[in-house]
């Protein structure tokens, strides 16, 4: 059998493993040299950078005991993949194992092709990969299982790859990579435009991209069916993409569904009267090169290849989709609006797109064509975000108000919009130029202010700044002392551990159905996928008392202090303040016992920065005494975070009042002057 491969580290990889700042690691370099245990010397120079055996790197750590990390020896080789040149030949292979669920190590190349042309039978995602790679096939093999054994699971081990290939690689996947919060809007948008039209068939149109869907994915969880197209296949007939961008998205898709009985992966464009929800990115992966008539003549096509009941969403530089064009490309984007399938165009806050920190980014809400529904009277949603902090509260406001502008005229004329007005699409046509020059950014438009409620739009207003101005000043003392440590850190332990000691009891989500939940303020309130991911602090649906009684009677409600948490791809997790609430499946909640010694809020951190199977995830804990001060601490730093909150919450409803009423001319608003009471 061949010896397994060396594995190589940067010195930013170090510190990864070690968990430490990077200068800390040229500290320990340089201090170390004349001592009896120096920091391993440099086995290779690729590109001007150092690079370092992993396992040298590893007993080093653990010799000298350096670093935050005591598993460093068993996480390193999980942090050297994006330095081996086989960059593809390692994705296929992990594809390949998280598909046959089984090691590779010690199995010959002609043995580990029989396996690829089994579960890849016409060479759609890895089979070209794993002959290409020939004799090398051996190593390759040892070296995947090193990477999985260290991130415990191939899905983990396979997005660090992908995420450590925009730090290290100037490829097409990092010119065009999105931030984490750009992904996360996309695909709550989608599944919310999905549920408003039907479709369970989502197709990423994105040249050889897979972020979109990757995102959709840990959304959808593990209870949603859905089928996902990896192909920009309605696209594919006019432009030559990346080939090899488009296999690596396929086998991103396979391995992130591997164990997903919910998610079916198709590499054919679907076709039917099925309603499909497409997402796509522009320019994309296979293609970052595309030039702006590219990325427009694409976009239109996309637009074309829609059936009826389809819908998309498309991610594109705001330049392009809302702002002011040359003639040509004006005349081109025109085109595409007359097709009436344009609901919705926003700009977004800058820094969404990594590479390009800012270039702006807008999106587009296409739907089904409004034929039937003379052009005078067609109306577009427009919006400019460009101002705001685009955080999980104005994320979930903006999905509502995209979801709306897939409705009929009537249900867009009864939608509270928070962000966006709506525009007639002839106005758009026959001005140009920018898109939304018109839009406003806060509070309704005046022209649908009904001016007979003037008496209770003062009210409202009046009410609302007397309850800002009469509310305690917020003290600027929390009470808090700090002091030296006593230099004893936390220690680390496995959840699986604590479970085992019964330090933590895991309650089970509930199966409730759609029916049973209601947005009316009664009832008990319910622990969602999306309330988790945004900690809680968007709008939660209840639960009547009774139906949990009658139709859940082993259903258990949380208590105050309980972590509520959401395993997958991209864990999240918070603490649950108030108690008294139904944890929805797939989410579950942990009890922690009075003598657990672990701290809620740290618990919580620590599950969300997880990854691989759940019971193995490492949470800290802390010494009796350490661990009860800390919760008395952040309990009076959130007491303050919350008062704030509520504050600013009530300054902006003031804002919005005053805004509306002065608009409308039912208010007339003053300053007063110094000196006057």
């Amino acid at each position: 059998m061949a010896a397994a491969p060396t594995l190589l580290l940067s010195l930013s990889d170090v510190a990864r493993v070690a968990r430490v700042q990077r200068p800390v690691v040229s500290m320990w370099r340089s201090r170390s040299r004349a001592s009896t245990s120096p920091f391993p010397a440099a086995v290779e120079r690729r590109r001007g950078q150092e690079l370092f055996a992993a396992d040298a790197v590893a007993r080093w750590l653990s010799d000298t005991g350096r670093g935050n990390n005591p598993t460093a020896a068993q996480d390193a080789a999980g942090f050297s993949a994006a330095l081996s040149p086989s960059f593809t030949e390692l994705t296929a292979l992990l594809t390949l194992r998280s598909l046959v669920d089984e090691p590779l190590t010690g199995w010959e190349p002609a043995d580990i092709l029989d396996m690829a042309d089994e579960v890849d039978p016409d060479d759609e995602f890895l089979y070209s990969e794993l002959e290409a790679a020939g004799d090398q096939l051996t190593e390759l093999s040892t070296a995947v299982d090193q990477i999985v054994e260290a991130s415990f699971a191939p899905v983990a081990a396979f997005e660090r790859l992908m995420t450590d290939r925009f730090r290290t690689g100037a490829d097409g996947f990092a010119r065009t990579a999105m931030a984490p919060a750009l992904a996360e809007l996309a695909a709550l948008t989608s599944v919310a435009m999905a549920d408003s039209t039907g479709a369970t068939n989502f197709v990423e149109a994105t040249p050889g991209g897979s972020d979109l869907l990757a995102a959709l994915i840990d959304v959808l969880g593990e209870t949603a069916d859905a089928v996902l197209d990896t192909d920009a296949a309605p696209l594919a007939g006019t432009r030559e993409w990346d080939g090899a961008a488009v296999r690596l998205s396929r086998r991103r898709l396979r391995v992130l569904t591997a164990h997903n009985d919910n998610l079916r992966t198709t590499a054919q464009h679907s076709e039917g009267t099925a309603p499909r929800m497409l997402l796509a990115q522009f320019p994309g992966p296979a293609a970052p090169d595309m030039t702006e008539a590219d990325i427009l003549s694409a976009v239109d096509e996309l637009a074309l290849s829609l059936n009826g009941p389809d819908a998309a969403l498309v991610i594109a530089p705001a330049t392009l989709l809302v702002g002011s064009l040359p003639r040509d490309l004006e005349s081109q984007r025109s085109q595409t609006l007359r097709m009436g399938r344009l609901r919705a165009a926003v700009r977004l806050p800058s820094g969404l797109a990594l590479a390009k920190a800012r270039q702006p980014i807008a999106a587009w809400v296409l739907g089904a064509e409004q034929g039937q529904v003379p052009i005078a009277e067609r109306r577009t949603m427009i919006a400019d975000l460009s101002a705001h902090r685009l955080g999980p509260a104005e994320r979930q406001d903006l999905v509502s108000d995209l979801v709306a502008s897939l409705g009929t005229l009537r249900d867009v004329r009864g939608h509270a919009f928070r962000f966006a007005r709506v525009a007639p699409t002839s106005s758009l046509l026959a001005e140009g130029g920018s898109l939304t020059d018109g839009a406003i950014r806060r509070g309704p438009p005046v022209a649908d202010l009904d001016r007979q409620r003037a008496a209770d739009i003062l009210v409202q207003a009046e009410a609302s700044l007397h309850a800002f101005q009469s509310a305690p000043a917020i003290q600027s003392d929390v009470g808090i002392t700090l002091a030296p440590g006593s230099e004893t850190p936390a220690s680390w332990i496995t959840l699986g551990e604590l479970l085992d000691a019964g330090a933590v009891t895991v309650l089970p989500g509930t199966r409730l159905g759609e029916d049973e939940l209601r947005t009316s303020p009664d009832g008990l309130p319910v622990w969602q996928p999306d309330t988790v991911r945004c900690g809680g602090r968007s709008p939660r649906a209840r639960i009547s008392l009774m139906d949990v009684a009658s139709s859940h009677p082993s259903a258990r409600l949380t208590e105050p202090g309980d972590v509520v948490l959401l395993t997958g791809s991209r864990p999240a997790a918070c603490v649950d303040e108030e108690g008294a609430a139904v944890v929805r499946f797939p989410v579950r909640a942990l009890r922690l016992a009075p003598d657990s010694c672990l701290v809620p809020t740290v618990l919580a951190q620590d599950l969300a920065a997880a990854s691989g199977p759940w019971r193995k995830w490492r949470v800290r804990r802390f010494e009796p005494r350490t661990g009860a001060e800390m919760s008395a601490v952040l309990a009076r730093l959130d007491a303050a975070r919350r008062e704030l909150t509520s504050r600013l919450s009530q300054l902006d409803d003031v804002t919005t009042l005053i805004v509306s009423g002065v608009t409308s001319g039912a208010v007339h608003a003053t300053p007063l002057t110094e000196g006057t009471d």
